[in-house]
């Protein structure tokens, strides 16, 4: 690990600056080692010497999305003025404008922001991570969010706009679709993919089953169910347990002892009928009795592969089943809280819009593995330490480690770590939200191309008023 006093021993000269910014305090999660690899895989390294090298390129991609409410100057400031105050050399130096720091992350691309978020994000949950597995299978889930995007003309030809009921044609803004794959004990997204947002998510889904292995316990909601889905799921040698939709044919050959029954999924009807090509699945079935609860009154029906009724029990399943909602908790610490803005992602390319969502992903995956590992050491479950305190202290701790003795810096980490760990939660009401939405249709026309640079006034506004007389 490349500590303080190596890069105190080059700060002699002004060149040497940017190629020494470290984040010590997501190093665990993302070592450089890992981002100097990526660079060197990718040929993203530079040919020559610059102000803003590769390597620190990669950082302000990561940083942006923990400073995410800053400008780009602002946060490039928080991501390296720990180090500048380590020498008086650097304290006069400038930092890169917004046009600067825009033609270098251009320049880096989205191959070596990739390649590092696929080399450090993995499942992280151990033996010893509280609610992270059930019976010795790893539970994780499949679910789908959209990112509006910077309102460009590239970004809606490469991703498209939503639909939209009003005349007008479609949303106001651009959107990204992005399907991922958590781990729901821990939060730690390990996979996604990105797409235009009129892609269907069942087939993105398929897409995510490379990082899908034996040992896992695989969910998904009723709208990702498909046989293709489920016999490709199968092949991995993960299991099974998702909602299906209620109008899916799936007779009763075998009613168990729970109350579940053992039944075929098939391809299509025809499939069905000549009993071709079936798989030999579990269904369970249950309802509400609680008014309150959104679906009372429905029956909700389970698929899994998991077919022994004595050692996986239908309602163990059901409530297993439910954990699911951690990943829509995961999307809502990405996009309300991490980015703490309505706005749209800032990059106004579809290239940068790729890297820009794979540095959130990756800054995300920095701070919840900092807090799986604050969990461990104070014997916590990391559901219970609270993500926006998280990374509000991370945030404070980037720069106090940068200005850091070597030798103080194991000490401070761990500082650090016990701070997370003090920020305990509640736990969870057992409470629900009506499916609605606040927000309402505006009244005033949706903006057009046309209205993007509109001209401007020849004159100052006193000159241009006329009384009427």
């Amino acid at each position: 690990m490349i500590r303080i006093a190596i890069r105190r021993r080059h700060l002699e000269d002004v060149r040497d600056f940017p190629r020494a910014v470290l984040m010590e305090a997501v190093h665990e999660a993302i070592p450089v080692e890992v981002i100097d690899d990526a660079l060197t895989r990718t040929g993203s390294r530079e040919e020559r010497t610059r102000a803003l090298p590769a390597r620190l390129v990669v950082l302000f991609v990561i940083a942006i999305n923990l400073w995410a409410d800053e400008s780009m100057s602002d946060a490039f400031g928080s991501l390296v003025d720990g180090l500048r105050r380590c020498s008086d050399l650097f304290l006069g130096t400038k930092r890169p404008g917004k046009s600067a720091l825009s033609q270098a992350r251009a320049r880096l691309g989205v191959a070596a922001v990739r390649e590092v978020y696929r080399a450090v994000a993995k499942p992280m949950a151990t033996e010893g991570t509280e609610g992270a597995f059930y019976k010795g299978l790893r539970l994780v889930a499949i679910d789908g969010s959209t990112f509006d995007l910077a309102d460009t003309g590239r970004n809606d030809v490469v991703f498209g706009r939503p639909g939209s009921s009003r005349k007008e044609g479609g949303g106001a803004f651009p959107q990204a679709q992005v399907v991922a794959l958590a781990e729901c004990g821990t939060h730690a997204v390990f996979d996604f993919v990105i797409a235009p947002c009129r892609k269907g998510e069942p087939g993105l889904a398929k897409k995510l089953l490379r990082s899908v292995s034996a040992g896992m316990l695989l969910t998904w909601d009723r709208n990702f169910h498909s046989y293709e889905l489920h016999r490709r799921a199968r092949r991995t040698n993960a299991h099974i347990l998702g909602r299906i939709k209620k109008n899916l044919v799936l007779p009763v050959l075998k009613r168990l002892p729970d109350g579940s029954y053992l039944s075929k999924l098939y391809r299509s009807t025809k499939d069905r009928r000549h009993d071709r090509d079936g798989i030999v699945v579990r269904i369970v079935e249950y309802v509400f009795d609680d008014p309150s609860r959104p679906g009372h009154g429905e029956v909700h029906r389970l698929i899994t592969s998991l077919l022994d009724p004595e050692k996986y029990p239908a309602l163990e399943l059901v409530t297993e089943y439910h954990e699911r909602w951690e990943e829509e908790i995961t999307f809502d610490e990405i996009k309300v809280h991490q980015r703490r803005s309505d706005n749209p992602l800032r990059s106004r390319t579809p290239k940068g819009v790729v890297q820009e969502i794979y540095g959130l992903f990756l800054a995300h995956f920095a701070i919840r593995r900092l807090m799986h590992e604050a969990a461990l050491k104070s014997g916590q479950d990391p559901r219970r330490l609270s993500f926006v305190s998280s990374l509000r202290i991370v945030r404070r701790w980037i720069p106090a480690l940068q200005q850091a003795a070597t030798e103080r810096l194991p000490r401070l980490y761990d500082h650090m770590l016990a701070e997370i760990a003090r920020t305990t939660i509640p736990p969870r009401d057992g409470r629900i939200n009506p499916r609605v939405v606040k927000r309402k249709m505006s009244n005033f026309a949706r903006k057009r191309p046309e209205h993007l640079h509109p001209p401007q006034p020849g004159k100052p506004f006193r000159e241009s008023v006329v009384l009427i007389e």
